[in-house]
């Protein structure tokens, strides 16, 4: 929490301690502490911003004021003074119990400060933001039929730090996070809220590292939901370690809808019509397929020096590789069926969505699993076992039984060309993403798990992708 919402809270529990005590019985001490209430909310709005997480905060306040206004009107004076009975004063010690630490908890526990993990790397990093329209396409989730598909690209680099250099906002300026909220439900208001204070360790548009000519490039696809800047863990450690990290964000597929440089807003997640039918979920991947494929082929153009781009000339076209989380990689995978530029991939913990993959790949690919995902689909359960397990109320056996059959014929045939698959023990399917921290809800977020997927992924593309074509 911040300094000024700490003392707002202090100012109620001084308000409640005071009235069950019987404190402000003398002088003006309950028109002091209101004065001070009064002054730190002011500057709580003006400097440090209104947050949905505090929302009980502001409310337990707002009627710790009314009370106290209500009591001078009907009495004349401060009602302080008047020594409060025993029944009320024991109604507003349980209230004060009950609702202080309710709204304390959403700040502190369901939606806590996101920590991003020092990069291990040499270099410092760079980050900026790039907006790509393809002329080619119909854009499917917008009314107007003139509307082409857009894609937003966040990049991190290998960067020189100078004087002047800015550490860049984890998702969102103050001004654009207002623009992302405006008009969504309370719930994604308070998402953006509370990644507002995130620090990064990016550096905005600062200038390209000179300490080599060029470097290797790594495409990455967010998870079924999230937006780009929810891997800033990953992507900034690969890119300390000497990578341009071009991470997508595929508009209208994330949680927190995508904002355009023109300010924008695309509407939010469509939803799979259903997301255990391999049907509908293939006919979704050809949309992120073709998103990667544009911003692969766009990599040509923008790497010409004539763009006069702070990456023009410094991207390494003849060493990329693909990764992705969830259905973002299951989507490096298809790519990698019909882009032979892409020397390696990864699928951090997706279900194998698109086109049936029946002889493998033609290069290197690493199928990474948290522990609790293949346990769930390393094995077709009996009725009577899958009634025993813990995901049995969520989906039927009939839904479970097809999904997971086509699903291990699916993994035998994408590493049957010496694919690799690799169980990240400890982990669940959020722990790929910094998303894992946002809310204890989506689960327990391990720092052990993340610097062990940052080391596998680092060995890995350094073996695959910076070093191929090197004697």
């Amino acid at each position: 929490m911040k300094l000024l919402e700490i003392g707002l809270v202090i100012v109620i529990v001084a308000f409640i301690v005071g009235y069950v005590t019987n404190f402000f019985n003398k002088d003006k001490r309950a028109d002091i502490l209101q004065s001070i209430g009064a002054a730190l909310l002011s500057l709580h709005i003006i400097f440090e911003g209104y947050r949905e997480a505090i929302l009980l905060i502001y409310g337990i306040y707002v009627i710790c004021i009314l009370l106290y206004i209500i009591n001078l009107v009907r009495r004349g004076k401060s009602f302080e003074r008047v020594r409060p009975k025993l029944w009320k004063r024991i109604v507003v010690s349980c209230l004060g119990l009950i609702f202080i630490p309710l709204a304390l908890s959403v700040p502190l526990y369901f939606l806590p400060q996101v920590k991003i993990p020092l990069p291990t790397g040499p270099h410092a990093i760079g980050t900026a933001n790039y907006h790509f329209v393809d002329t080619s396409r119909e854009e499917l989730f917008t009314a107007d039929p003139s509307d082409h598909r857009e894609l937003i690209a966040k990049v991190w680099y290998p960067a020189e730090i100078g004087e002047d250099s800015k550490l860049a906002p984890y998702a969102y300026t103050a001004e654009e996070s207002k623009l992302v909220k405006k008009n969504q439900p309370l719930f994604k208001k308070a998402l953006v809220s509370s990644i507002a204070d995130v620090k990064s360790h990016s550096y905005w548009k600062a200038p390209v590292s000179s300490q080599s000519e060029n470097y290797p490039v790594l495409l990455f696809s967010p998870g079924y939901g999230a937006s780009n800047y929810m891997y800033a863990s990953i992507s900034e450690n690969l890119a300390s370690h000497g990578y341009i990290v071009i991470s997508m964000q595929h508009p209208h597929y994330s949680i927190i809808p995508t904002l355009f440089p023109d300010k924008r807003v695309a509407k939010g997640q469509i939803e799979m019509s259903d997301s255990l039918e391999w049907e509908s979920s293939d006919k979704e991947m050809e949309v992120w397929v073709k998103d990667a494929r544009f911003l692969l082929h766009e990599l040509e153009q923008w790497n010409k020096a004539e763009t006069g781009d702070l990456l023009s000339g410094k991207m390494d076209l003849s060493r990329i590789g693909m990764f992705g989380h969830s259905f973002g990689g299951a989507a490096s995978a298809q790519v990698m069926t019909i882009e032979p530029k892409v020397l390696a991939g990864v699928n951090m913990d997706g279900s194998l969505f698109g086109k049936r993959i029946e002889n493998g790949l033609a290069h290197p690919f690493l199928y990474i699993q948290a522990s609790d995902s293949v346990a769930f689909s390393s094995k077709v359960l009996t009725e009577k076992e899958w009634k025993n397990s813990p995901h049995s109320s969520a989906i039927s056996y009939d839904i479970y039984k097809p999904f997971i059959t086509e699903s291990i014929i699916r993994t035998k045939g994408l590493l049957s060309n010496g694919g690799t698959e690799l169980v990240l023990d400890d982990a669940s399917h959020e722990s790929f993403s910094d998303g894992i921290q946002l809310s204890p809800i989506l689960g327990k977020y391990v720092p052990s798990v993340m610097t062990k997927l940052n080391k596998i992924l680092l060995q890995y593309f350094n073996k695959n992708v910076k070093s191929a074509g090197v004697n």
